[in-house]
């Protein structure tokens, strides 16, 4: 039997720098012996992360603080920012403490320019401003802002990017 070839169409809010999870994966066209594609075949599975971050938004996240309760601001190298946390395991040995907190409600105390890094260091690891995260839950994020509509994405019958 042949190999089977195919030319996949990935969500491009995964990134396209490295290996991409199943469920980045749009969809794909068989290509013929010639190299030719077929019809476009949507992955079921696909979960646009615009909808991970919405079920961000409504869950709860671990915010490191200090010992008096103050939540903690990181130095990067593209500037300061917050850590969220969606899971206590995430956390770094030396994290002095985590509150648990509604990440809707952290969107609502901090300021719009703040940057957030939710699991910064992980997989899944996701960064935008807290207007971003604000306009995904608001529903009038930009296009390209965290969790923003991917441009580009192919439907039943458009032929693949060359």
């Amino acid at each position: 039997m042949a190999d089977s070839r195919w030319r996949y169409a990935i969500d491009p809010l995964y990134g396209t720098d490295g290996e991409v999870p199943p469920e980045g994966v749009i969809g794909a066209w068989p290509l013929d012996a010639n190299g030719e594609p077929g019809e476009f075949l949507a992955n079921p599975n696909h979960v646009p992360i615009r909808s991970a971050i919405e079920e961000l938004i409504g869950s709860t996240v671990y915010l490191p603080v200090n010992g008096a309760g103050e939540l903690i601001a990181y130095r990067g190298a593209d500037g300061d920012y917050v850590k969220a946390l969606t899971d206590v395991d995430y956390a770094a040995p030396t994290e002095p403490q985590l509150l648990p907190t509604p990440f809707g409600v952290l969107l609502d105390l901090l300021p719009g320019e703040t940057v957030v890094r939710v699991d910064p260091g992980t997989d899944v690891e996701c960064t935008g401003t807290v207007a971003d995260f604000r306009g995904v839950r608001d529903g009038t994020a930009d296009s390209g802002a965290a969790g923003g509509e991917a441009t580009g994405i192919p439907r039943k019958g458009d032929p693949p990017p060359r």
